[in-house]
This record gives C-alpha cells, sequence and structure tokens, in this order.
C-alpha cells in the first residue's frame, strides 16, 4: 500500500548506485522525512498494514454490493498553494504534514489504497475563485461505467469542463 511503498527508496537507490545518505539531497523535505520514518518499519509493521490495507478494501468491496457510484468531492479543502504547507517541498513536522493530506484528501485517499477505479472531473469555480470537482469511485474492474459517467457529465455540463479560475498559468505574463 501507498504507506508501506515508502520503504522502497532505499531499495530503489541502492538499484541506481546511491548511498542511504544521498537521498537527503535528492528527494524533497516531506519526502525524505517519509523516507526516514520508513526506516524503523519491521515485517510486522508491514503485516499490519497490509491486513488494514485488506479489512478496508473489503469493507469498499461490500459498499458497492448496494451501489454503482460513489460520488465524492474531488478535495475535502481549498486548492493548495503551490509550494505550500501541503507540498512536499514544505517542511514541517511528518505527523502535522500527513494530518493535512489526510484531511484534505479524504476522498481520493480511499480509492488509492485500494486499488479501485476513480475518474475525477471538473464541478466549476468555487466562491474563492479556485476550481472544484468531484470524483466519481467505482468497482474494481468497471472503469468503462466511469468513463462514460464522466462524459456524460462533460456533455451535459460543458461550462465546468471550460471553466477557468482567476489565477491560471494561461494568464500569466513573461518576466
Amino acid at each position: 500500500n501507498w504507506i508501506s511503498s515508502r520503504g522502497q527508496l532505499e531499495l530503489v537507490a541502492a538499484q541506481r548506485g546511491l548511498q542511504p545518505e544521498d537521498l537527503k539531497d535528492l528527494l524533497t523535505p516531506m519526502v525524505y522525512r517519509m523516507y526516514e520514518a520508513s526506516t524503523g518499519y519491521d515485517k510486522f509493521s508491514l503485516w499490519r498494514m497490509m491486513t488494514l490495507n485488506n479489512r478496508v478494501s473489503r469493507q469498499y468491496g461490500s459498499l458497492f454490493e448496494r451501489i454503482d457510484v460513489l460520488v465524492t468531492p474531488t478535495y475535502a479543502a481549498s486548492v493548495p498553494l503551490t509550494n505550500g504547507t501541503s507540498s512536499t517541498l514544505h517542511d514541517s513536522e511528518i505527523h502535522e504534514w500527513f494530518g493535512r493530506q489526510l484531511d484534505a484528501a479524504r476522498y481520493a485517499i480511499l480509492c488509492n489504497e485500494v486499488g479501485a477505479p476513480a475518474i475525477n472531473v471538473p464541478a466549476g469555480i468555487g466562491r474563492d475563485g479556485m476550481p472544484i470537482g468531484i470524483q466519481l469511485c467505482g468497482r474494481w474492474g468497471e472503469e468503462r461505467r466511469l468513463l462514460q459517467l464522466a462524459a456524460d457529465i462533460e456533455r451535459a455540463r460543458p461550462d465546468w469542463f471550460g471553466a477557468m479560475p482567476a489565477i491560471h498559468v494561461s494568464r500569466c505574463t513573461a518576466v
């Protein structure tokens, strides 16, 4: 799962001829902190993570015995600032940083964790002038249904797909 995958950083570095101490200069501050945290994992930690992932995956699957598609917000907060406190470039205590991520990305994390198909589509511009979206989550193997629903939404609400926030790269002037 995505948490235990942090433990693969040292292995990948070694395959590329890098030493663990080289990682600090190559990784962003938060990714390096994730690597540091992963050095404390043992096989029992990984087994616990896998057991929890298995339990959550079964619960997710049982939800789709009653529904066809789960619709959620894409993100539970305003669009984060580039290089702000949500960025991996931000240098803060790892549990504080992860807490912000888990809170804001609570909907996307579920599908990522269990490997379920999901698609995000624009849903207009929020009151703060920034884009908002919706996420469509589905059963394993039913990506086609999600793609069809996303296409249906785009046809029904083309204004959502063409909307541009007040702050947009196309509106920047060359410096």
